[in-house]
């Protein structure tokens, strides 16, 4: 295990080294290039030495990855005049990517944990939202208030058992309408009936 933490550490070195740089001199064009490295690197890593031994730092490694990459696309987000869509392809790619590393790692062993981490993505999510309902640049909120949905969703689906996901995605898509009509958001709305 301390080869593959020493790994996960230069990895992250080099994802916060690149955010620096795009976040400094807004070069967008990095951050594909680092994701797409750390995940080659990880996924070979991962079907070629992983073992049940290396659970916590391979977590704890997807957990920072995943914090760096939200938080360059986030903060270079607040500082461009219009917002990007590749930065936000990455806000929507980056979760996602999350939640498939630890569905890999948790599925077998830890389920219900996995669905505590995708609970805690749609919170995360829920609190950007909420922060960005004044922003100036673009509108992030529905971006964001989708991401919540979703991975609200997919907690669901890994918690319940399929005789009650569908009960639960209704009271899911119940609250999330209630809501849209409540406070006229009309992106609410259209998110509970894809639900």
């Amino acid at each position: 295990p301390s080869g593959q933490v020493t790994l996960f550490l230069y990895i992250a070195m080099l994802d916060a080294a690149t955010a620096v740089v795009t976040v400094r001199r807004d070069w967008r064009s990095l951050v594909p290039v680092a994701f797409a490295g750390t995940f080659v690197v990880c996924t070979v890593w991962y079907f070629g030495h992983y073992t049940a031994a290396d659970l916590v730092p391979a977590v704890a490694a997807a957990t920072v990855y995943f914090a760096i990459f939200l938080a360059t696309a986030a903060v270079s987000q607040r500082r461009l005049v219009a917002r990007s869509r590749l930065l936000t392809i990455f806000e929507i790619i980056t979760p996602a990517v999350y939640v498939s590393e630890l569905y890999l790692l948790l599925s077998r062993t830890h389920h219900d944990a996995l669905a505590i981490a995708a609970f805690g993505i749609s919170i995360l999510y829920f609190g950007m939202a909420w922060k960005s309902r004044s922003a100036t640049v673009g509108t992030p909120v529905p971006v964001y208030g989708g991401l919540t949905i979703a991975f609200t969703a997919v907690a669901l689906a890994i918690l319940l058992d399929t005789g009650w996901l569908s009960l639960g995605w209704f009271v899911e898509a119940a609250v999330v309408i209630t809501m849209g009509f409540w406070l006229d958001l009309p992106w609410l709305r259209w998110g509970a009936l894809l639900l």
